[in-house]
């Protein structure tokens, strides 16, 4: 009797538990959201444009990216005289990369286009919860170079988990750590996010320092210039040319 007592108290502690961090959890992506603009601001976010540009190698390397509902994503670089393209068009991604040697548009294999599908989402991940059936863990607080942050791991449906840091205090994303793999390459990135702007009432953080670990490149470092939300994007951009 004394042990199932004792092992009923413990069940109780462990479901309570789990009960105060779910709740905590989802106290946090409240204040998160409310903290970046709101639900029904990023919803009425139909589409938008990023321009700016990518430093690496001691090179500033401008871009235009487009995000348009649902699901479409393109990006372009100059780099020396060519053009570089990437794009997902709601269902697959391609890309046309001259530097690889080749002018004409490819699909991409599953790992990238896996990363272009989540780089199509307005609002990022942490916003799109529910309809990616993401799941959300509170894995606790750190200190972060004198900064308080909640540490949350973010599982997406294939389990792969990815660390987001949010600061306590204005409840705003500090850093992001993520795994991918690219070309058969497990890449870690780390995205230390600064500089938040308000435009058409969203938070947007117009700095990026992104480090690197499996690559040459291990740091570059994305300023944003210009963002412009709700204007015309013409579906055709997004399509992989046929030539």
């Amino acid at each position: 009797m004394k042990k199932i007592i004792f092992y009923s108290a413990i069940l109780f502690v462990f479901l309570f538990s789990i009960n105060i961090y779910s709740q905590d959890i989802d106290s946090i992506m409240a204040k998160y959201t409310d903290a970046v603009g709101g639900r029904s601001n990023w919803d009425a976010v139909k589409t938008i444009k990023f321009t700016g540009y990518a430093t690496m190698m001691g090179m500033d390397i401008p871009y235009t990216q487009y995000i348009k509902r649902p699901g479409m994503w393109l990006i372009e670089f100059h780099v020396q005289g060519m053009k570089i393209i990437q794009g997902y068009d709601g269902t697959s991604g391609w890309m046309i990369n001259p530097m690889m040697g080749s002018k004409k548009a490819s699909k991409t294999d599953e790992e990238t286009t896996k990363i272009f599908i989540a780089n199509s989402l307005i609002g990022g991940k942490l916003l799109n919860i529910k309809e990616m059936g993401y799941t959300l863990e509170l894995a606790g607080k750190e200190d972060m170079e004198g900064t308080e942050v909640y540490k949350i791991n973010l599982t997406d449906k294939d389990g792969v988990v990815s660390n987001y840091y949010i600061d306590t205090g204005n409840y705003l994303i500090v850093k992001t750590v993520s795994k991918v793999t690219r070309m058969g390459m497990e890449i870690i990135t780390e995205n230390s996010y600064k500089n938040y702007k308000k435009v058409n009432d969203v938070m947007i953080s117009f700095l990026c320092d992104q480090k690197l670990t499996g690559t040459q490149n291990d740091t570059q470092k994305i300023t944003i210039d210009k963002v412009e939300i709700n204007k015309d994007i013409d579906d055709k951009i997004f399509v992989m040319p046929v030539e």
